[in-house]
């Protein structure tokens, strides 16, 4: 399409929505409920940003008469067909995909703090719209920003607040906050839970002049048993804050009819063994109250992102709009922050079938606030072209200010690029960039062959916690992981004469002391580590960084170490096809 007639559509557009309600009609809206599965909020939203994208192409009216029988009696209106086309259709209820009304054990037994606030400002109006016995407990918070009162609810009272705040057509967002926190639940009248022993048969069952078991649920102190990364005096020192005169007293111990297995090719965890099991670890007496929660937030649900995209995404369009009112030109935002990568949770599968709709609606962001955007990672299912069977991409994109995607960028087995799927560089409307996720970071030959291509500008969205440290690592210094990266992100921005823009997930609040790493950056020749918002800390945040582009020029005329790529019979062309300058 030509500029004029860009602007002749544009014109079109603003003629039909002229004199037109800014609140879109209700029957509009649950049309769009009911097609594309979102909530009455997100209708609102998606309906009314439609009508107001001016430069959005309209089905043609020959199109439309075409169509128009047949898509009505589906329940279309004209506007509501513009909307599938350009987004690819938001997944309705099919046999591959079925909506879930309901929510798994799991996402009902999480913990949330919801903020008091609005139509929800008290316990006895989250009490009202939910139906419970009594108020939810309210909890008291401080930050920088003053004072805030919460109230702790369940996975089960969040989904009931939402779908009370659907059927009254509100547009109000409650602001949720996740805790993740392991579970303890002793039973006081029996051994349950005692590892290996079902404590439901008759042999295991208390006798009539048993009446109490040891220890009770707030008992203290009480013995913990540690087997992998906990095992380690000076993490603990770490995770507990404990002062430097204070060394815990770790007690070799074993732990009987269990047995360690792991969990998501990476976690170990202690499950139930055989009666003569035996597990080797370290004994460690908690004293207080304080002392086990922040163990239990630690050992939590491995560090994972809640299975909640849509509230996921709002919290990142929260941020991004936030840097664009800084002056921010580049949003970039964490791998996995939508989903996490949890295939073994049978509602993932489900939930990455929406990423279509989800980059569509990062797209229409960039357009709006005019901001280049790398949202992440976006975890895509696809269905493998010879066999048919569904897959899972984990991809990252780069998305210009006017909404267009230059990039798509999916992971890779890593040291096999340069032969099978090359590492492309790509303009950008801040010079030419390149993308590379998490582990492709211990790689020099990564960006080796982004820079060959010409790439002055790295980004890296990464999910990296201290968990990826193995025990012995960790038993040598338990912030290996910190240090490995603090190295590792300078020394590839100045070996490679680039800026090198890596951001990394934020623990959630309250977690501050787990295994999150953080430490988002950007590392520039010359002066190191940019960001003073996210680059010393673990905790969920944001930094914007003013980035002077002449800077990676000016280090590679100190450095040459372009100049030394390019040149006939440069030593290391092993690495590069065909050696010397990659066209």
């Amino acid at each position: 399409m030509d500029l004029f007639e860009e602007l002749e559509n544009m014109a079109i557009n603003a003629a039909d929505e002229c004199g037109l309600e800014l609140q879109p009609d209700e029957d509009e809206i649950a049309r769009w409920q009911k097609l594309f599965v979102y909530t009455y909020s997100e209708a609102v939203e998606q309906i009314t940003s439609q009508k107001n994208d001016y430069s959005r192409c309209k089905v043609p009216d020959d199109l439309w008469d075409l169509v128009k029988s047949q898509k009505e009696a589906q329940g279309y209106s004209r506007e509501a067909y513009e909307h599938e086309i350009r987004t690819g259709g938001r997944p309705t209820v099919s046999n591959d995909h079925c909506v879930v009304t309901g929510i798994s054990a799991s996402q009902a037994s999480a913990t949330y703090l919801v903020l008091l606030e609005g139509i929800l400002s008290t316990p006895e109006m989250i009490q009202a719209t939910t139906k419970l016995p009594e108020p939810p407990q309210a909890v008291q918070a401080s930050s920088e920003n003053g004072d805030s009162v919460f109230c702790r609810i369940d996975g089960k009272i969040k989904q009931a607040i939402e779908n009370w705040l659907s059927q009254q057509k509100s547009t109000f967002r409650p602001t949720f906050v996740r805790l993740s926190k392991a579970k303890k639940d002793l039973a006081p009248t029996s051994i349950h839970p005692t590892l290996g022993m079902e404590s439901t048969l008759p042999q295991h069952r208390p006798s009539l002049s048993q009446t109490s078991f040891s220890p009770l649920q707030d008992e203290y102190p009480v013995w913990y048993f540690f087997y992998g990364t906990l095992a380690n005096s000076a993490f603990l020192t770490h995770l507990l804050a404990l002062p430097e005169a204070e060394s815990p007293l770790l007690i070799p111990a074993n732990i009987l009819r269990g047995m360690v297995k792991t969990w998501q090719n990476k976690y170990n965890a202690l499950v139930d063994g055989a009666s003569t099991g035996s597990v080797h670890g370290l004994a460690y007496r908690v004293t207080t109250k304080e002392r086990e929660e922040a163990l239990l937030l630690y050992e939590t649900e491995k560090y994972e992102v809640p299975l909640d995209p849509s509230h996921n995404f709002s919290r990142a369009v929260d941020f991004i709009r936030d840097a664009a009112t800084k002056g921010a030109y580049l949003a970039v935002l964490p791998e996995y922050h939508l989903t996490n990568w949890a295939p073994e949770d049978p509602q993932f599968f489900p939930l990455c079938k929406q990423w279509n709709d989800y980059l569509h609606r990062y797209t229409e962001l960039a357009k709006e606030l005019g901001i280049c955007i790398v949202p992440g990672t976006i975890v895509e299912t696809h269905r493998d072209a010879e066999t048919g069977e569904e897959q899972l991409h984990n991809v990252a994109y780069f998305i210009d200010d006017k909404g267009e995607v230059l990039s798509r960028h999916p992971e890779r087995p890593h040291l096999t690029s340069s032969t099978h799927s090359p590492h492309e560089t790509f303009q950008t409307p801040l010079g030419p960039a390149g993308i590379l996720i998490c582990w492709d970071l211990a790689f020099p030959e990564a960006f080796r062959e982004l820079i060959a291509k010409g790439a002055k500008l790295v980004i890296i969205p990464t999910f990296w916690t201290h968990a990826d440290c193995s025990d012995y690592g960790l038993s040598k210094n338990p912030m290996s992981e910190k240090l490995f990266l603090e190295s590792t992100i300078t020394s590839r921005a100045f070996e490679n004469t680039c800026a090198v823009v890596f951001v990394n997930a934020g623990a959630p609040p309250e977690k501050e002391k787990s295994a999150w790493i953080g430490l988002s950056r950007v590392a520039m020749p010359f002066v190191g580590a940019l960001g003073d918002e996210t680059k010393d800390t673990n905790k969920e945040g944001m930094s914007v960084v003013d980035v002077d582009m002449e800077m990676v020029e000016e280090a590679e005329n100190n450095y040459k170490v372009r100049a030394d790529i390019e040149g006939v019979g440069w030593h290391y062309t092993y690495r590069h096809q065909g050696g010397g300058k990659v066209d």
